[in-house]
């Protein structure tokens, strides 16, 4: 919903995360020279310890945010305004 400008959806899949029948939603965003990873999956026990807000790894930025059940983490080699931008326009739907 709030992507930076010249983003656009390049790929969206599910894949599983763990045992049973968890699983994640992937969704790619690229501007061509950069790709964003954003990765929707359920808190699981991890709820209450679960910490919203940014983090680094290498040259690759990270974003994480919880949304009701869900963390919303988006990765990639992008300024962090960008990841909270992404992250923060991620909002759930009604069923």
């Amino acid at each position: 919903r709030k992507l930076p400008p010249g983003f656009r959806s390049v790929s969206l899949l599910k894949r599983p995360v763990r045992r049973g029948d968890e699983s994640a939603v992937h969704a790619v965003f690229s501007d061509g020279l950069a790709n964003v990873s954003v990765f929707i999956e359920t808190t699981g026990s991890q709820a209450g310890v679960m910490q919203s807000g940014p983090a680094n790894m290498g040259s690759t930025g990270i974003y994480r945010r919880v949304v009701g059940d869900r963390v919303v983490t988006v990765l990639g080699e992008v300024p962090v305004l960008a990841l909270q931008r992404i992250a923060e326009g991620v909002e759930r739907r009604p069923k």
